[in-house]
């Protein structure tokens, strides 16, 4: 079983590969070890955090995972099973519950789990009656009692507290990135926009330009042939006599 703080996007395949190594590792205690030796594992992860954060998974906060096969939905040898409990997602499911409590055991614990326990006050009303909650309540109420068991608490307590703050900052950052790279994306298509807009009015420019030349020296041309000399020409068309004559 693995409680963690922080699953991060690599957290899936991790668990996998723990659950391999277990059910891998079956077979290397004993050189005359059989696969009908093999016996079924099960991976649970307790998350502080949320792992399946795609808004059609907020409503599920327990999930089991499988080998099946894809078309029938049947186990294959039923030996590798993988569990995730989210308890922020179990704990923000249960607010919007009527009566915002535990409907089973499961739970009682995923309740008892993720909350801060604290043995100055009486155990929450909605597990009290979990015998077993309350053994493992009564044993926590002995641990924070030695004060050097309650401060290596209490530093577990601000290092959650840390990776949450470190969690939600690293969210914030992803965010502002997401946001900044939308403003350059938006900034970048403006610039490609005004330098298309630019060229092409260059382009009218030049188009402009040559069409005028071409005229201005068929007149040139016109004129020429009529006998007008280039002095006369260019007194006539406006232009100095050296444009004339390179034509």
């Amino acid at each position: 079983m693995t409680v963690q703080v922080n699953p991060g996007f690599h957290y899936p395949p991790r668990s996998k590969y723990y659950l391999a190594g277990m059910y891998r590792d079956q077979l290397e205690k004993g050189k005359d070890a059989l696969y009908s030796d093999l016996k079924a594992c099960y991976g649970i992860h307790i998350l502080v955090g949320t792992l399946f954060d795609k808004p059609e998974e907020e409503g599920f906060w327990f999930n089991h995972y499988a080998m099946l096969n894809t078309r029938t939905h049947k186990a294959l040898v039923n030996h590798w099973h993988l569990y995730y409990i989210e308890l922020e997602k179990y704990l923000r499911s249960l607010e919007k519950k009527a009566e915002a409590r535990p409907l089973n055991e499961l739970e009682e614990w995923t309740l008892f789990i993720g909350t801060i326990q604290d043995n100055d006050r009486p155990l929450d009303e909605r597990i009290n009656h979990n015998p077993m909650i309350r053994e493992v309540y009564k044993m926590i109420e002995t641990f924070t009692k030695d004060d050097h068991l309650r401060e290596k608490y209490r530093v577990q307590e601000e290092f959650i507290r840390v990776q949450k703050t470190n969690e939600y900052m690293t969210e914030k950052m992803r965010q502002e990135i997401i946001r900044l790279g939308h403003e350059v994306e938006h900034f970048m298509a403006e610039q490609e926009r005004i330098t298309a807009e630019n060229k092409a009015a260059l382009l009218a420019q030049e188009r402009e330009r040559a069409e005028k030349e071409a005229i201005m020296k068929k007149a040139i041309h016109g004129m020429r042939n009529q006998g007008l000399p280039d002095e006369d020409i260019a007194t006539m068309l406006g232009i100095s006599e050296e444009v004339v004559k390179g034509s």
